[in-house]
């Protein structure tokens, strides 16, 4: 049995792909048509200069990042806390290319170890950037954690665009000019929803960047995708970021911690995997569409790392055991004619016989598909 540790070869994973570039014989797919080919080219903070996208939790911040991608990429709702993890993407404004990454709402004053997590990964994505936009609620005014925000971000010594959102009339744009009181210079009112001021907002933005250098983005064919799916709290984000050798993605006991795809690029023996850790999927029966949007889209990006991926890792909780769900998942990989390696996690918690045992029921539940691989690891040991 292997344990997964930090710095593992991937010697499994590129035996199955060669084998998948082949395709899969024992499946009817076609291969990807050249349309995936532009959302296969998001690779995470490989542009010249990064952008971070920092605030409150709700204030707006994923719909200014959707706006300068150009696209639906961040997930976006009215519930607050709805992005946790840091995401990246490549933009482009008046010519310059650069990538932005958004970022969990900042809480300071939370005790809640999620919003701890999510305080960690904006800290993160502060050190990581060449230029940050601070993003203000123009409507509610400021508050104790804008003033926090403020000074953690003047310690940073980081370039930083302030930016009143919600701005969406005259009216709104001058009452946002109460947010001069947390001491800064200039403030953008925009309105991220509806497009006002953005270009401002651009302008000011690009005239802030640090000047391009000539570098070259990996290419995205040299590289290999690998979707890691499975159902909730299986340990999908653990695997990661023991994989990645950081906190890359945030890891909380409660189900549904991930809710964007998360990009992590890392490299072995030479060789490059960029490892896209999903949303939990659940049974169709326990997700309502009224009750849980973020739900809905997050199963349905899950959905879409498997089609654009040339393997998919299906993650399994060894100590529960394979469930239904965990069959369903990998038919769907095995239908879109996808590499797959069954990951049984949580060894740690099995003694050897249980372990065996465990691996034994798996099998025979997977019994479809007889030519996947088995891998037990503990990711968390």
């Amino acid at each position: 049995m292997a344990r997964v540790r930090a710095g593992l070869g991937f010697a499994w994973l590129r035996v199955r792909v060669r084998g998948r570039r082949r395709g899969n014989p024992m499946s009817g797919s076609k291969p990807r048509g050249k349309g995936k080919e532009k959302e296969r080219g998001r690779l995470p903070h490989q542009a010249n200069a990064l952008v971070a996208i920092v605030g409150r939790p709700n204030v707006g911040k994923s719909t200014i990042f959707n706006r300068l991608v150009g696209r639906r990429e961040a997930i976006v709702h009215d519930e607050p806390g709805v992005t946790r993890d840091r995401h990246y993407a490549e933009a482009w404004s008046l010519g310059r290319r650069y990538t932005i990454v958004d970022t969990g709402g900042f809480d300071p004053e939370s005790d809640d170890p999620m919003r701890q997590g999510i305080s960690r990964q904006v800290q993160v994505a502060i050190e990581e950037a060449d230029l940050i936009v601070c993003v203000f609620d123009g409507v509610q005014g400021a508050t104790d954690a804008d003033r926090q925000a403020v000074t953690l971000l003047r310690r940073s010594g980081r370039p930083v665009i302030y930016v009143a959102n919600k701005a969406d009339s005259d009216r709104s744009a001058f009452e946002s000019n109460e947010l001069y009181s947390l001491g800064v210079e200039t403030i953008h009112a925009i309105s991220a929803l509806h497009g006002r001021g953005f270009n401002d907002l651009e302008d000011a933005l690009v005239r802030a960047l640090p000047p391009a250098d000539e570098l070259t983005a990996p290419d995205p064919e040299d590289m290999i995708r690998v979707a890691v799916v499975g159902r909730p709290n299986a340990g999908k984000s653990s695997l990661v970021n023991r994989l990645a050798g950081e906190d890359r993605t945030l890891v909380d006991a409660r189900p549904g911690t991930t809710r964007d795809p998360v990009d992590t690029l890392i490299e072995r023996d030479g060789k490059k995997f960029l490892l896209v850790d999903t949303a939990g999927i659940r049974r169709k029966s326990l997700v309502v569409k009224e009750h849980d949007a973020v739900e809905v889209v997050s199963v349905l990006r899950a959905m879409r790392a498997m089609e654009e991926a040339e393997i998919v890792v299906l993650m399994c909780d060894a100590a529960i055991g394979v469930a239904e769900q965990d069959a369903k998942i990998l038919g769907l990989a095995d239908e879109r004619g996808r590499a797959v390696v069954v990951v049984l996690n949580k060894m740690d918690q099995l003694d050897r016989e249980s372990l065996a045992e465990a691996e034994k029921t798996a099998k025979e539940k997977l019994s479809f598909a007889p030519w996947v691989p088995y891998v037990a690891t503990s990711a968390l040991t």
